[in-house]
């Protein structure tokens, strides 16, 4: 239900020519925004490119055929392009292997999902990692940037108590 409720308040402010910024709630905001970003985009595009950049230990690729939470967003939009017959682009940067399951790995595999571990990402390591985000994602990002098109942004599972000299807030303010 809040899900929906979040969906319904982004897609009127997408289609009012708004950038949502979405702050804190638990990861399932993910299938929330994308819910309302879909709906603006299917009443303009028959097929819009759409690219998904997580910077999470997660993959949040759980099974959601019985539980919809925090750890099944990105689960929940790959059926939905699916069923949209939309291309399901999606990169996971930090993920954490021990946080993520065998299982989870195999699924991210089958979607295609492009994986950078947590211990990948280091300073002797961004320039490889750039260039791997550019070779695989660049001219979505370009046309995005060039073209005006960002539509939203979530910075999820936000708690102040927990957010040390508000770096993440401060973060999602950029």
């Amino acid at each position: 239900m809040a899900q929906q409720a979040l969906a319904e308040r982004i897609a009127p402010l997408l289609d009012g020519g708004h950038l949502p910024v979405v702050l804190g709630g638990g990861h399932e905001v993910a299938f929330a925004n994308w819910c309302g970003l879909a709906a603006h985009l299917a009443s303009r595009e028959s097929c819009p490119r759409v690219g998904i950049i997580n910077l999470d230990a997660h993959f949040d690729l759980r099974d959601h055929a019985h539980v919809r939470s925090s750890g099944t967003p990105f689960s929940q939009i790959a059926e939905d392009c699916q069923k949209r017959s939309w291309l399901f682009q999606y990169a996971c940067l930090g993920v954490s292997r021990s946080a993520n399951t065998q299982a989870l790995y195999k699924r991210a595999e089958a979607l295609n999902v492009m994986v950078r571990e947590d211990r990948d990402i280091h300073a002797a390591a961004l320039a490889g990692l750039q260039q791997d985000v550019i070779a695989l994602l660049e001219p979505l990002i370009e046309t995005v940037r060039d073209s005006g098109k960002l539509r939203l942004a979530d910075l999820a599972e936000l708690n102040p108590e927990f957010d040390i000299d508000h770096r993440t807030a401060r973060l999602g303010v950029l």
